[in-house]
């Protein structure tokens, strides 16, 4: 099993930033990943301190050695996707060969609006997102690409350097709740697929869309590789979740039920899942709530969890939640061996 690590550092100085990075880079994890959105609001709506995602890659590509890297994920829209061709292509040559770049449709106005960019409904998005990945991969490897789409016209567009990789750099694209449009695009489109949702069996529901889809246009489902968004919380063998802080760290808030109501949200199905959101006035804490698969007990328990959740259909867990230098370091003592056995 793969593991790597979701960290942003919100509110964290840079020194702090790169000290993380370092570390996870020197202690076995397989991959580093970071949100890619300008803003992040605490709670109460005000706007804290959020590093430039891809500003920050650029130079974690050239500081670390052994780690993949990349966004989880970037929004299709936010970027001209042949700026967009020219960076990631640069940045993965500066890390010699480690860039994945996970790529969505956008998940809420709030990190376009303000900037003056539209936000169009979700299927429009999808449309977007489906030609910014063509654009990308063709960008890639193709001396100079011309392009007429229903969003986006290139001619004669080149991006040299390639990138490192051949014959190009992983796209993976991120699943949540979409059942009607995302799946076939990652069926069609995706090198890998990332999942993130907090009951096992929407995930599961999500994948069978993609397998139907890649049976239908003769794709092995199987050769793609998958990984899960997990987030972890170390305990001693006993858990009060009124105990967590509402913001940890300066990281994403945890949002948390009782041991019933999280063993709840694992069985949800999608079609429960939209409706909770759909009847929600509070859509910010009703989105972690059912997106935020969690992993709470010792390590060992942890360990067990993750086997299972994995299984035969996860390469990589994402861990999310190791928001100081001690949860890493414990984790990556206690727990990460287990899982590489």
């Amino acid at each position: 099993m793969k593991v790597g690590v979701y960290q942003h550092g919100i509110n964290w100085s840079w020194e702090k930033v790169k000290e993380y990075w370092l570390t996870v880079d020197k202690l076995g994890f397989d991959a580093g990943w970071m949100m890619d959105n300008g803003v992040y609001p605490d709670m109460d709506g005000n706007m804290l301190d959020v590093w430039e995602t891809w500003t920050v890659l650029s130079i974690l590509a050239e500081i670390t050695d052994n780690i993949r890297m990349g966004p989880m994920v970037t929004p299709c829209r936010r970027r001209n996707p042949g700026l967009l061709a020219k960076m990631t292509a640069c940045i993965d040559q500066i890390s010699k060969g480690r860039l994945d770049l996970a790529i969505g449709s956008g998940d809420d106005p709030i990190y376009f609006v303000p900037w003056g960019q539209t936000y169009p409904k979700a299927s429009e998005r999808v449309k977007y997102l489906s030609e910014e990945i063509e654009i990308l991969k063709r960008m890639w490897t193709e001396k100079a690409v011309n392009f007429e789409g229903e969003y986006y016209t290139l001619a004669e567009a080149t991006a040299d350097p390639k990138p490192h990789q051949n014959p190009h750099i992983p796209v993976w694209v991120g699943l949540v709740m979409g059942r009607k449009v995302m799946p076939k695009l990652a069926a069609e489109q995706a090198d890998a697929i990332n999942v993130y949702n907090a009951s096992d069996r929407a995930s599961a529901e999500l994948l069978a869309l993609v397998e139907e889809h890649c049976a239908e246009i003769g794709r092995d489902y199987h050769a793609i590789p998958k990984s899960r968004s997990v987030n972890v919380i170390m305990t001693d063998g006993t858990f009060n979740p009124s105990s967590l802080p509402t913001q940890a760290d300066g990281s994403f808030p945890h949002v948390i039920g009782s041991p019933e109501e999280l063993a709840q949200e694992r069985a949800a199905t999608l079609d429960m899942q939209h409706q909770r959101v759909k009847a929600s006035d509070d859509k910010h804490s009703i989105y972690s709530r059912v997106t935020e698969r969690h992993v709470i007990g010792t390590p060992d328990e942890i360990v067990d969890e993750l086997k299972e959740i994995a299984g035969n259909t996860y390469e990589q867990v994402i861990i999310h939640g190791l928001n100081t230098m001690e949860d890493v370091q414990r984790f990556a003592s206690d727990i990460l061996p287990k899982l590489k056995d």
